[in-house]
């Protein structure tokens, strides 16, 4: 059963320049597939152009950005509400708010319409 090369896979991180983070991607797929494994497509595009690869790159980075700006964003929120929360808790109103379910199976008197006005008489 092949094996993952991984001493031989090159670093391709974000401080290299594009033209370079490119080659050593290259060089990652080649490896990898003179290995015999297949090219795991949850880490790798599964692709020697360069053109592509750049794009992998491109929409990696952004797609880092959005996510880390989620979580920023999160823990505002879960610190922003921890804080409101310390002052006072939610407490739900026990009281009733309307007529309530048993003035709507009470049933209607002579001449009273569902909304409980006898104005409208026919």
């Amino acid at each position: 059963m092949p094996t993952l090369p991984k001493d031989e896979l090159l670093q391709h991180g974000p401080e290299l320049p594009m033209a370079e983070r490119v080659r050593r991607y290259q060089h990652n797929i080649r490896t990898i597939r003179s290995s015999g494994c297949a090219v795991p497509s949850s880490a790798y595009v599964d692709t020697l152009d360069p053109v592509a690869i750049e794009m992998w790159f491109l929409d990696s980075a952004e797609r880092r950005h959005r996510l880390k700006a989620a979580v920023q964003a999160l823990r505002l929120a879960a610190a922003g509400l921890r804080g409101r929360l310390s002052r006072r808790p939610f407490r739900p109103s026990l009281r009733r708010r309307g007529p309530g379910r048993r003035a709507a199976l009470r049933p209607l008197a002579v001449g009273q319409t569902a909304c409980g006005s006898n104005s409208r008489m026919m």
